[in-house]
C-alpha cells in the first residue's frame, strides 16, 4: 500500500511538472511574406511595427517570409524546439523545396509562450522569383516537443 502510494504521488507531481510547460492556448502560428528586411530589425514582440503583406510584388525584389510563433511546448528545462518546413511553388506550378529551418530552438521564458516570437530564421525568396505571376510559399511549423505541426500557405503575386 505505501508502494502504491508513493507511487500515485509521484505521478501526480510528474503530471503537475508537465502541465506547467504546457502552453493554456496551445501552439499558435503566423506567417507573411514582407518587402526587405527592416521589419526583422523593428519589429518587437510586445508592440511592433504594423505588418505589411506583399499584396504586389516585382520580380528581383527583396522578399522574405516572416514567421511569428507562440506556445511552443517546453521541456522540463524550458527548452522549446520549433522547425519549419518550406517550399514555394511558381505560378508554372514547379516546386523548390522543402527545405527544413529552425525557427525558434533554446529556453523559451514564460512571456514567450504568451507574446509572437519572431523566427531566428529569414528565408529570402528575391532568387526564387524567376517568372510573372502567383507564387504560394507552403510551410508546415513545427513545435516538436509538443509533436503539433501547423500548415500555412501564402499566396502573392509578382509582376513582370
Amino acid at each position: 500500500m505505501k508502494r502504491i502510494s508513493i507511487l500515485l504521488i509521484s505521478m501526480l507531481a510528474c503530471a503537475v511538472a508537465l502541465a506547467q510547460f504546457r502552453p493554456a492556448d496551445g501552439f499558435q502560428v503566423q506567417a507573411y511574406v514582407v518587402r526587405g528586411s527592416e521589419i526583422f530589425n523593428t519589429w518587437n514582440r510586445a508592440d511592433g511595427p504594423p505588418i505589411e503583406t506583399v499584396m504586389d510584388g516585382r520580380r528581383g525584389e527583396e522578399l522574405y517570409v516572416m514567421i511569428l510563433f507562440k506556445g511552443a511546448q517546453r521541456d522540463a528545462s524550458g527548452i522549446a524546439r520549433v522547425k519549419f518546413d518550406m517550399a514555394l511553388v511558381k505560378p508554372s506550378g514547379q516546386r523548390v523545396g522543402p527545405f527544413e529551418m529552425t525557427a525558434g530552438e533554446g529556453a523559451m521564458p514564460d512571456e514567450v509562450q504568451q507574446n509572437w516570437y519572431l523566427s531566428n530564421t529569414r528565408p529570402g525568396l528575391r532568387s526564387l522569383l524567376t517568372e510573372a505571376g502567383e507564387y504560394t510559399v507552403v510551410l508546415t511549423i513545427k513545435d516538436q516537443i509538443g509533436s503539433e505541426n501547423k500548415p500555412f500557405e501564402i499566396k502573392f503575386p509578382i509582376a513582370q
